[in-house]
């Protein structure tokens, strides 16, 4: 009889060992699975990281290749209005040239209606010395 409650004790201890055994492969499955889980879930974050890492980087490119857009506007638009005003004195500089030329050449004209007056004042028809006789 002491042999038999001792078989049965070790029979119970062995089914508590097995359960124990049993429990852990179950335990250490279920973190297994939660281990991947999460190593899956951090893989998905640093992915969505380096997503918008690379996000920020083309969006700091377009910021600076519109920053260089309107910088070249900037000199063109300086360029522009630098030659428009280069061309209206060159026009305005023209306009003076004619006028001065027309001026010139208005006194031109009357110098030599003043001649010709004059030229024909001393050019009247000399009277020969035969007429004369």
């Amino acid at each position: 009889r002491g042999q038999r409650t001792a078989t049965t004790e070790d029979s119970h201890s062995r089914t508590e060992d097995s359960y124990d055994n049993s429990r852990r492969k179950e335990d250490n499955s279920a973190k297994d699975s939660i281990n991947m889980e999460l190593g899956e879930k951090e893989r998905v974050i640093n992915l969505q990281k380096f997503e918008i890492e690379s996000l920020k980087c083309r969006l700091q490119l377009k910021e600076n290749t519109i920053s260089e857009i309107n910088r070249c506007q900037s000199i063109q638009t300086a360029q522009f209005l630098k030659s428009e005003t280069e061309l209206h004195k060159t026009i305005q500089t023209r306009d003076e040239t004619i006028e001065k030329l027309e001026n010139a050449l208005e006194k031109s004209e009357k110098k030599v209606e003043k001649l010709k007056e004059k030229n024909e004042l001393t050019n009247e028809p000399k009277k020969n010395v035969s007429e004369v006789e």
